[in-house]
């Protein structure tokens, strides 16, 4: 007869494989952890198979996540061709229908000053709104795909245009890197992830060695602090050379710099590229072309920048702008859903905003109009107490007099 702990190891077994079955990786994880544990206390032999089942199921969790990521991108990608097309469809109009009389709308052009508080941002954070596509770029900057060309052409656009290695980060929730899509998997030192993050964040010009030292190790003699970066970096070269024979970081005069050949796809600078598109849309009244816009900045923003490392000083800033700028966006979003009679949406975004910021008390009133617009006064009611209750715990103030006069109304059922 089994022993008890080998009998509990064989359970955690089978729930972690019904757990498989059911596509639930967490759960499995959760399982077969447990089934670890177990199985050391007890030597059961099954703990190779243990360990074995682990690392698939961390592949497959991680091939989720990426499938998840690229369906997004996908759908936002159709979603910007059918604009496009459209737009290109516009501009393709008879000559005969366009007359001296026809009004002429002028766009912002990118970085103009109507997309001042995102300029303001850019500035502090580093990173650039002009997001450079991965693939083949010709030597004009012209990003090209060889498999749209014609057969017949394809041996002259090789002589004329440049192979890249495609560079693909996420910084928006954590660090992710992938090569040529092909994900970095084993991880380099926490250092070493720091120094690649900030060469990244920074990588509009070289960063003096000088200056990575005195970042990451600002209490180290010269020679500790030389050696503890060359350490880091050493470890961030081995991981990248298992996937790629093109140096990922390059080292000239004095500085440390991203390979100027890469082809660099990093979320933040598509987020706020995105997040620059709609305001100028909306500042220009194409709020549908806003709110497309708006939802794609949302959906790239996966958690707080560098969130795995929320003890580097040098990230407090960055993180906290664009956390800010994040909200910002579903402000925007929750306004114009509101403006709309779009009661449910404005609501999931508001609640949105809460999550991380309990104490705006003027989204809370925003809520609760929501609510009371669709008849839930019970709910716009419970909606205001946890507003006071917020602003009682974190902030230790009381509603102002609007939001009370608010609740008064909604109280005796109002209109609001």
């Amino acid at each position: 007869m089994a022993s008890a702990p080998t009998e509990l190891v064989r359970q955690a077994w089978q729930c972690a494989q019904h757990a498989c079955d059911k596509g639930d990786w967490d759960q499995a994880a959760t399982h077969l952890g447990r089934a670890t544990l177990l199985a050391h206390a007890s030597h059961d032999p099954l703990v190779e198979h243990i360990r074995e089942a682990e690392q698939l199921i961390a592949r497959l969790r991680d091939l989720a996540q990426q499938h998840a990521y690229h369906r997004n991108a996908c759908e936002l990608a159709d979603r910007a061709m059918r604009e496009a097309q459209k737009a290109l469809h516009s501009l393709f109009q008879p000559a005969s229908t366009v007359t001296a009389a026809s009004p002429t709308v002028e766009l912002p052009a990118p970085g103009a000053a109507q997309g001042g508080w995102w300029q303001r941002l850019l500035s502090v954070t580093g990173f650039r709104s002009h997001v450079p596509a991965p693939g083949v770029e010709g030597r004009a900057g012209l990003s090209v795909h060889l498999g749209d060309l014609p057969a017949q052409s394809a041996a002259a656009a090789d002589a004329n245009v440049q192979l890249r290695l495609g560079l693909t980060v996420h910084t928006l929730g954590g660090l992710r890197i992938m090569i040529n899509n092909r994900p970095i998997e084993r991880c380099a030192s926490s250092r070493g992830r720091a120094v690649f993050a900030y060469l990244l964040a920074h990588r509009s010009q070289p960063v003096p060695r000088d200056v990575l030292m005195d970042v990451f190790w600002p209490d180290a003699a010269p020679d500790a602090a030389r050696n503890s970066l060359n350490v880091a970096l050493h470890s961030l070269r081995r991981v990248f050379k298992e996937i790629s024979a093109v140096p990922i970081i390059v080292f000239q005069d004095g500085a440390y710099s991203l390979n100027p050949e890469l082809a660099v796809w990093l979320d933040v600078e598509a987020f706020v590229q995105h997040a620059d598109l709609g305001y100028k849309r909306e500042t220009t009244g194409d709020v549908d072309a806003a709110i497309s816009e708006y939802e794609a900045a949302a959906s790239l923003y996966g958690g707080d920048f560098l969130a795995d490392s929320p003890y580097e000083e040098w990230t407090t800033l960055p993180r906290e702008r664009l956390r800010l700028a994040y909200l910002d966006i579903l402000d925007r979003l929750s306004c114009i859903r509101l403006s709309r009679e779009q009661f449910a949406a404005c609501a999931a975004l508001c609640q949105l905003i809460l999550a991380r910021d309990a104490c705006r008390e003027d989204i809370h009133c925003r809520l609760m109009r929501c609510y009371a617009r669709q008849n839930q006064y019970p709910l716009a009611i419970r909606q205001y107490q946890a507003c006071v209750e917020a602003l009682r715990e974190e902030l230790g103030v009381e509603p102002v007099e609007a939001t009370v006069t608010l609740y008064e109304r909604l109280r005796r059922h109002e209109a609001v």
